[in-house]
């Protein structure tokens, strides 16, 4: 969650503060869902921020889903890494998520940040004979 934050910052110029989440809320969830999650405040609208690797988009979305559905409160997923394809399938099922340094999609907020490091060519010297 660290990177998560410096990537917040860097990109958006914004402190965020996560927190674990309250009691009465993480009892209403099932078991599966009550680790690796977070809360916080992203431009004025609390988000949870939930990091389960190794699931299906189909699984994020009803994931999401049943989260939002119980708490009232719109999910973004945290991956360190993903696939292209996976991460295609996540946009068209809106499911939100950040990958630190790489993108963030978030459409409840409506942003859509992608990097492009361009790769730098440097120069070299010639060396004649």
């Amino acid at each position: 969650m660290d990177k998560l934050q410096k990537y917040i910052k860097e990109t958006l110029g914004i402190e965020l503060k996560l927190k674990a989440l309250a009691k009465k809320e993480m009892d209403k969830l099932p078991l599966y869902l009550r680790n690796n999650l977070r809360a916080g405040e992203l431009l004025g609208q609390d988000i949870i921020f939930a990091v389960n690797p190794g699931f299906t988009p189909e699984q994020y979305k009803k994931q999401a889903d049943l989260i939002e559905t119980v708490i009232q409160i719109p999910v973004v997923f945290v991956f360190d890494n993903i696939e292209p394809y996976n991460r295609k399938r996540l946009i068209q099922k809106k499911v939100g998520f950040i990958v630190p340094g790489k993108q963030m999609y978030l459409p409840n907020l409506l942003i859509d940040i992608k990097e492009h490091n361009k790769a730098q060519i440097k120069k070299t010297e010639k060396l004649f004979p």
